[in-house]
């Protein structure tokens, strides 16, 4: 059993390593990663030593005066913050626990610099080829600076922003946007560079605790602590101001690191754990998209399951006819009989019959191109929003109100309606159905998709079934018309396919049984 892939894939995907990861870090910020050594020298003193650093700089005029001194002891089990000479009891700001040779400070206590970057007026407009580096947002990672996409500034602005120049050992943070709470640690040998103003300059007092606060801030500690000041009223990020009163959990200097090796080796370990992770992940989207492909492929080759006698077979008046004899099928054009068994993909129950795609629907037509309008009145539905997964109203655009009468009224979109893309390569051939709870608003399709509409004796999700299966997804690319750039599904192609039409009790039975299945194939991940 342990070497069976299957099984192996299931406890993989019950493993994330980013989660572990995340885990490590916070334990190593409460002091349970690594065990507390009493001979370590305590925080406490650490704090005195960067307090008395700090003094000195204010004296030589080389830093400013905060506006407010801060200094977190704790006595008879409490905490209490001495602000300006003032104690207040701060134990209801206090997260979590510490051993007893750690100490709380405010970030804003460590640090000689703190405060975000500057961009240039005329933004970029100002980069240069090659210069100075100006480190944004996507350059900063926790696990470095990612600068192969970084951008150049000229000396000149440079000088202009000399408050927003890197140092080495600098700790780089992202304080707006979707990456806010990354942070980087910029390397002890490090030529110029400077930020912009979505990224903040942590510059520590006392650089060997540089990798320990790092950790802290990549913690889901602080990243809480900063998500909840991003969720506030004005959404503005993270300021300086709040930066500075964020409170880190400080461990002794030695056990600091012990704790940077231990985070360190464990990361090592959870890289490799990564490198399994996506293989397992990229082995169960391949298995669940295999079976799903196979529960369709037996479905509509009347494999799922079995005939009953008793139901009776699809008989209709259609343009082309197709009949079968002596085990071929013909098509009947004009009164003339052609045999088509070229084109029969595969074989079907007795029960069953072929048609032509366009002799089993009542509507298949492309949509308008629209004129758009800011008034959410009439969604469209454009390829973007018709996904695998269902369709993204979300993504709609709307047409604009003024031009509703040009539209007639099969052109707008209706439940159990399937929807094809039909232009372009990449979303060509996808497929969707339409239910009720998409249509909140009248609602149209652009120019490049599809709307067909089935005939009363074959089930729509029966058709969407065998348009999205793999033997009509494997020739989309065939059967379309156009340049290799700008692939064409047109309606008449589309008319042109074929389809098994089965006896309507049995389209249901079948689609009970596609629904049992593929639900068992979506909890995979719970067995």
């Amino acid at each position: 059993m342990r070497s069976n892939p299957f099984w192996m894939v299931q406890r993989m995907r019950k493993v994330n390593p980013e989660d572990l990861r995340a885990s490590i870090l916070q334990a190593a910020i409460q002091g349970k990663l690594v065990p507390q050594d009493p001979n370590d020298e305590p925080a406490s003193v650490l704090l005195d030593r960067i307090r008395e650093e700090k003094h000195r700089l204010i004296k030589e005029g080389k830093i400013k005066k905060p506006k407010h001194e801060s200094f977190i002891f704790r006595r008879d089990n409490h905490y209490y913050e001495n602000i300006d000479g003032k104690e207040v009891c701060i134990d209801d700001e206090i997260p979590f626990e510490i051993p007893q040779s750690w100490s709380w400070t405010r970030l804003g206590s460590l640090v000689t610099k703190l405060g975000s970057g500057a961009t240039p007026r005329g933004g970029k407009q100002v980069y240069k080829e090659s210069g100075i580096s100006f480190i944004r947002s996507q350059n900063v990672y926790n696990d470095g600076l990612r600068l192969d996409s970084v951008a150049f500034i000229d000396e000149e602005t440079n000088n202009l922003h000399k408050g927003s120049i890197v140092r080495p050992r600098d700790l780089l943070l992202n304080i707006t946007g979707g990456s806010i709470g990354r942070c980087a640690l910029v390397p002890d040998v490090f030529d110029m560079a400077n930020v912009n103003q979505h990224v903040m300059i942590i510059r520590l007092i006392d650089h060997d605790i540089r990798q320990y606060v790092h950790l802290v801030i990549c913690s889901p500690f602080f990243f809480s602590k900063v998500m909840d000041l991003q969720v506030g009223a004005t959404k503005e990020g993270l300021s300086a101001d709040s930066a500075s009163k964020m409170l880190l959990p400080l461990a002794p200097l030695s056990e600091q690191y012990r704790i940077v090796r231990t985070v360190s080796n464990h990361f090592k370990l959870l890289d490799e754990l990564s490198s399994l992770y996506e293989k397992a992940v990229c082995i169960d989207t391949r298995l669940k998209n295999d079976l799903e492909s196979a529960i369709i492929q037996y479905a509509i080759q009347g494999k799922l399951v079995s005939q009953n006698p008793d139901e009776t077979p699809v008989h209709i008046n259609c343009k082309y006819p197709i009949i079968r004899r002596d085990n071929s099928y013909y098509e009947i054009k004009d009164g003339e009989e052609d045999c088509i068994d070229e084109i029969i993909p595969f074989n079907i129950p007795s029960s069953w019959i072929w048609l032509r795609l366009s002799d089993a629907c009542t509507y298949i037509k492309r949509g308008k191109s629209p004129k758009y309008s800011e008034k959410n009145e009439y969604p469209v539905i454009a390829q973007k929003c018709n996904q695998w997964s269902g369709l993204d109203m979300s993504r709609c655009l709307f047409i604009n109100p003024n031009t509703i009468d040009s539209y007639s009224e099969d052109r707008f979109v209706c439940e159990n309606d399937i929807l094809v893309n039909s232009t372009g390569l990449g979303t060509l051939g996808r497929v969707g159905i339409v239910h009720s709870t998409d249509l909140k608003l009248p609602t149209v399709v652009d120019s490049h998709v599809t709307i067909i509409r089935c005939e009363s004796f074959i089930m729509p999700r029966f058709l969407y079934w065998y348009l999205r299966g793999p033997y009509i997804q494997s020739i989309i690319e065939d059967i379309s018309t156009g340049s290799t750039k700008q692939k064409e599904l047109t309606t008449s192609v589309i008319g042109n396919m074929i389809v098994p039409v089965p006896p309507k009790q049995e389209q249901a039975r079948i689609l009970e049984k596609i629904d049992i299945l593929l639900e068992i194939v979506n909890n995979l991940d719970d067995i």
